[in-house]
């Protein structure tokens, strides 16, 4: 099956910050600590601490890294500055809620109609008056346009009222002949 090891001993946990996948920090007793960040360089990473990781998680923002590595450009060996995006709250693999929830990429309330939607329908739950109007009108703009785009068989009009109605149109193929 495998064995498991101890990472930490003689030590515990004490507290855990992690950013995005591969890039963590991870307190221990004692004082000491543990900082993983995949794609900075080793030397960069020694000057990275687990307040800087607790900094960038509950404040957000992001913190830059510097650093020069040997690279070859049109066949000649030279030495590259490299100026990228080192520590950051953003998890670019998720759909980010806040820093502390997330959802799949894919997921349906990751639209931004259905979004809107989302946030009408929770603001009403909050005690907010336009809880219907706002979310009645995103889901059915959704639904309509989604449909007339694929299908073709809705229509959205304004009635003289000002409110919105689906209409049927183009349904000649269904009457039998």
């Amino acid at each position: 099956l495998g064995n498991f090891s101890d990472e930490l001993a003689p030590h515990y946990g004490v507290e855990w910050v992690g950013l995005a996948p591969k890039m963590y920090s991870l307190s221990k007793t004692e004082g000491e600590s543990k900082e993983r960040a995949k794609g900075i360089p080793k030397s960069e990473r020694k000057k990275l601490d687990h307040e800087l990781y607790r900094t960038i998680l509950e404040c957000g923002g992001e913190h830059k890294v510097e650093f020069r590595r040997l690279g070859c450009r049109h066949h000649v060996n030279e030495v590259v500055e490299i100026r990228k995006r080192g520590l950051t709250a953003l998890n670019t693999k998720t759909w980010q809620l806040d820093a502390h929830r997330s959802r799949p990429l894919g997921h349906f309330k990751n639209n931004d109609v259905w979004a809107a939607c989302w946030t009408a329908l929770q603001r009403g739950r909050c005690g907010f008056d336009e809880r219907s109007d706002v979310a009645a009108f995103h889901l059915m703009n959704h639904i309509l346009g989604f449909v007339d785009g694929e299908v073709g068989f809705l229509r959205r009009e304004m009635t003289r009222d000002g409110q919105f109605k689906g209409k049927l149109f183009n349904t000649r193929y269904l009457r039998s002949s």
